[in-house]
């Protein structure tokens, strides 16, 4: 090693510089490093009431409940392979008694059966759908970021400062793919990694002391139903209750690119 200001070579061990006595640093304590970068990343999740990931049923973003087919089954068609693909359900008008379409001024609409069943009507359900897909696209081709995700498993908590939450746990990245206005969204894995909610991690760990366990890195059909009783035997002692339950939402993007 040579010294910074005149170039001298070093003495292994020396703390100075022998020709123009100038001090060199110390060693690196990488571990005081790394708490320091973790400190930094975690600041960066937003941990109030407004984000999905501590309280879905509090979101204003747009989001659909899956009601079917049943999660487990259906983390194992999904989650566990790489090139999973769904058909989602398409709202279309229905036809009137002469064969023809309902007419603008007297709309009937009726949902067209996918490999997903959701919890809305059909006018609300093609509204949702049509924002996510947007919201999904926009923010893939302006940032290459993916913020779509389906999520296997729910958390329903309580705490003084945000209230009664249903948080989701396992994220799975995912993108929605257009065949044509008269085609239903098609929804298929993106080449991410699935990952546990880090807000929610975050803020059990740091506000109850609850460490979540975390998502095997290489998933089987049974690892849902492993992981969700592991959630529930980490938060026994608080009461908490943990559910299998299914959303397709999009969650912000800024803070938790930057943090992962």
């Amino acid at each position: 090693m040579n010294c910074s200001h005149c170039q001298s070579e070093i003495a292994p061990g020396a703390s100075a510089c022998a020709r123009c006595g100038a001090a060199l640093p110390g060693p690196v304590d990488l571990e005081r490093v790394r708490a320091q970068l973790k400190r930094w990343q975690e600041r960066l999740l937003d941990l109030t009431k407004g984000n999905p990931l501590l309280g879905i049923n509090r979101s204003r973003v747009s989001k659909l409940r899956v009601t079917e087919p049943a999660p487990h089954p259906l983390f194992g068609d999904f989650a566990v392979p790489d090139d999973a693909m769904l058909t989602l359900p398409r709202v279309i008008k229905k036809a009137r008694r002469d064969g023809e379409e309902s007419g603008d001024d007297d709309p009937e609409y009726r949902i067209e059966p996918g490999d997903l069943t959701f919890d809305a009507a059909p006018v609300d359900l093609h509204r949702r759908l049509r924002r996510i897909y947007d919201n999904a696209r926009t923010t893939v081709e302006e940032r290459g970021v993916t913020t779509l995700h389906l999520s296997f498993g729910v958390l329903h908590w309580e705490d003084p400062r945000l209230g009664l939450s249903v948080s989701p746990l396992w994220l799975v990245p995912c993108a929605l793919e257009s065949r044509g206005p008269g085609a239903p969204l098609r929804l298929t894995r993106a080449d991410e990694e699935m990952q546990l909610n880090p807000a929610l991690a975050l803020y059990l760990r740091d506000q109850h002391h609850v460490e979540l366990p975390e998502l095997t890195e290489d998933p089987s059909p049974e690892s849902l139903a492993s992981f969700l009783d592991g959630v529930q035997a980490a938060t026994r002692e608080l009461s908490w209750k943990v559910e299998p339950g299914m959303w397709l939402s999009t969650y912000s993007f800024e803070s938790l690119v930057i943090y992962q």
